[in-house]
């Protein structure tokens, strides 16, 4: 009995003990420690943008490469020349236009490496320094056939000065672009031509066939000349007068060339016309070339800079004195053919003289330099005419 009363005594002891420390505070408490406030971050001083002193392509002052804003062959922003990545006669870097200023004999740039063609100054192509090919007889039959790029032949029609309906053939080069800028041909027909005679017409002699369009091919695959339009007039014989002519080439033929095909003509400002008389050819062959000279030369040469008789005949020196007194006294002229058949017994010998009178009579003509003559030892036809054009394309264009 007295063993289980100092039992209960003990854990009544123990009990109380363990309550008195459960409420004494205790002096190992440690109070919650305050939050840290974040550190501000110091700013960092602000930096002057470098004003930039470049030189080959870099900056003197910080050192850092130039990031090249090309355009028209130099850098907007250090000056440099552009190194030139080209493609089809233009830099990729900054959109120039090669110039193509010298090409080996095959007309390839020497500078981008595109295909352009021969041009012709004093007689020389200023890109290579090459005579024009010229022939004094048939053109060799490669010039005859078929060439592998070939061109477009097309009829249109124009409206003569008082209403009637004139008919026209037009040649369109291979490739031709819409959105292109050729330059115009136009050629005069003399009596008993029809205007495709000188585009798709085949004419047979000495045991061959002519096409003038073959040949047309063949100069401009061949790069001998630029590609051109070429538009054909019937024969001129049907018209009245040579004011009558000049009239028809303001009046009606320019503004439809210029509105239906790609030439250096706008059709919203024919004031401008006469600015790129130069890209504009008028060629006429026998009566096609007395029209030339007088409705051509003499009353249209502010809207035509270049001009090629063949089979012209002979004419008097009065003529001379009326192209020095009409407009083109006061103008330039591009290049001036004249061109002869030899055997012709119509104007053979006439032809030299009147290109003589005319070159000596005129201070705009020089021979040698913007005038050229052309002999061929063929007759009044279209071996003459053939071989003829041929050589006038190559220098007027």
């Amino acid at each position: 009995m007295l063993k289980k009363s100092c039992c209960l005594l003990l854990s009544l002891f123990c009990a109380l003990l363990l309550c008195a420390c459960a409420s004494a505070p205790s002096s190992a408490e440690v109070p919650p420690t305050p939050p840290i406030a974040e550190a501000t971050p110091t700013p960092e001083p602000s930096k002057t943008p470098c004003p930039h002193e470049w030189k080959d392509g870099a900056c003197l002052l910080c050192g850092e490469a130039c990031p090249h804003e090309w355009e028209n062959g130099v850098c907007l922003l250090c000056g440099e020349p552009c190194p030139h990545e080209w493609e089809d006669g233009v830099c990729l870097l900054c959109g120039q236009l090669c110039l193509h200023e010298a090409h080996d004999a095959d007309a390839v740039c020497l500078r981008c490496g595109a295909q352009c063609w021969h041009r012709y100054e004093s007689g020389l192509c200023t890109g290579c320094g090459r005579e024009p090919l010229l022939f004094d007889d048939l053109l060799p039959e490669e010039y005859l056939r078929p060439a592998a790029h070939q061109g477009q032949c097309l009829e249109d029609t124009i409206t003569w000065p008082g209403g009637r309906s004139y008919p026209l053939s037009v040649y369109l080069p291979y490739g031709y672009d819409e959105n292109g800028r050729y330059d115009l041909v136009i050629v005069a027909l003399g009596d008993n031509n029809h205007a495709p005679d000188c585009t798709e017409t085949v004419h047979k002699l000495h045991k061959t066939e002519i096409v003038l369009s073959n040949i047309y091919d063949h100069l401009i695959e061949e790069h001998l000349c630029a590609p051109f339009i070429l538009v054909g007039l019937e024969h001129v014989r049907s018209m009245p007068d040579f004011d009558f002519f000049d009239r028809l080439l303001r009046e009606s033929l320019f503004p439809t060339v210029a509105r239906n095909y790609a030439t250096w003509l706008d059709p919203d400002d024919p004031a401008s016309w006469p600015e790129v008389r130069e890209h504009v050819a008028l060629c006429g062959i026998s009566r096609g070339a007395v029209y030339t000279l007088h409705g051509g030369m003499q009353k249209a040469a502010d809207l035509i800079g270049n001009f090629c008789c063949l089979s012209m005949g002979t004419s008097r020196l009065s003529v001379v004195d009326a192209l020095r007194e009409s407009d083109l006294g006061s103008r330039s002229i591009h290049c001036f053919v004249g061109v002869t058949g030899y055997n012709d017994p119509l104007s053979g010998v006439g032809d030299v003289r009147s290109y003589r009178h005319i070159v000596d009579g005129l201070d705009c003509l020089q021979d040698g330099e913007n005038a050229f003559f052309v002999g061929v030892h063929d007759a009044h036809n279209w071996v003459t005419w053939s071989a003829g054009l041929f050589a006038a394309l190559q220098y007027m264009f």
